[in-house]
């Protein structure tokens, strides 16, 4: 059997309610030349029980278990270093995706010779309900310094290409904004990253969430730009001037 051209990468802790909308999003892909890589967290819950009913009837599903929960960047690791596609695609168990979503971002990838790319998404509720009319907007093209002051990346949008990155996993000792953290660090290797302003993705939104709670996320992101990124603190209240007005756009409009 030839090797996948992209690794679908999904941890999943207590998502039981999610599994059967995630497999039917990932299983009803137009572009079918992927594995699907899925790490239970140590789930309390019957997602190991769906997870491995779904393993069973599709063999792109592969399921791994870790015995103690270290969280999504530790299972992201775990699935990334077994990982052989050439593209790694996040997706979180909680997510969907439209049916188009690999073929034509993997086509985009190629045409804009792209280490690391991106698409516009919707917000959805826990009962899978758009919570807008249109799509959250992209730029078409990123670096470091622009990310910095607002991330215009969503996990379960993002695509990376390993020839490019090499095999790259997350940095475990960062216990917030942890995806920003890992695009950063793509976008030193790359430079920059692409914007594919197609509509092809959703996040689920959990009100009780790091997401939801804005003052908690401000908190986060200082702590990235002192603690992770080791900025000083003119530089870090730079950035997050910029975070803090862009923020405050998005909630008011």
């Amino acid at each position: 059997m030839s090797q996948p051209k992209v690794s679908i990468i999904t941890p999943a802790y207590n998502g039981y309610q999610y599994i059967d909308a995630a497999v039917n999003s990932i299983m009803s892909q137009t572009f079918t030349d992927f594995e699907w890589m899925i790490v239970d967290d140590s789930s309390t819950d019957l997602t190991h029980v769906l997870l491995d009913e779904a393993s069973q009837k599709y063999d792109k599903i592969k399921v791994y278990r870790v015995h103690t929960n270290k969280g999504p960047v530790n299972a992201r690791n775990v699935a990334m270093k077994k990982a052989v596609g050439r593209y790694i695609a996040f997706f979180d168990i909680d997510d969907l995706w439209h049916p188009d979503k690999l073929k034509n971002q993997v086509a985009f990838m190629e045409r804009m010779d792209a280490g690391l790319s991106y698409t516009e998404y919707k917000k959805i509720d826990l009962d899978g309900n758009i919570l807008s009319r249109f799509p959250v907007p992209v730029p078409k093209r990123v670096n470091s310094h622009r990310l910095k002051k607002t991330c215009s990346i969503m996990a379960s949008s993002a695509m990376f290409d390993t020839e490019k990155t090499g095999r790259i996993l997350q940095d475990t000792s960062v216990n917030c904004k942890d995806d920003l953290h890992f695009w950063l660090r793509i976008l030193n290797k790359v430079g920059h990253a692409y914007g594919l302003k197609e509509d092809l993705a959703r996040l689920r939104i959990h009100t009780d969430s790091w997401t939801g709670n804005k003052l908690k996320e401000a908190k986060n992101q200082w702590t990235l730009y002192r603690k992770h990124l080791k900025l000083n603190t003119v530089q870090a209240a730079y950035y997050f001037t910029h975070y803090a007005i862009v923020g405050t756009i998005k909630y008011i409009f």
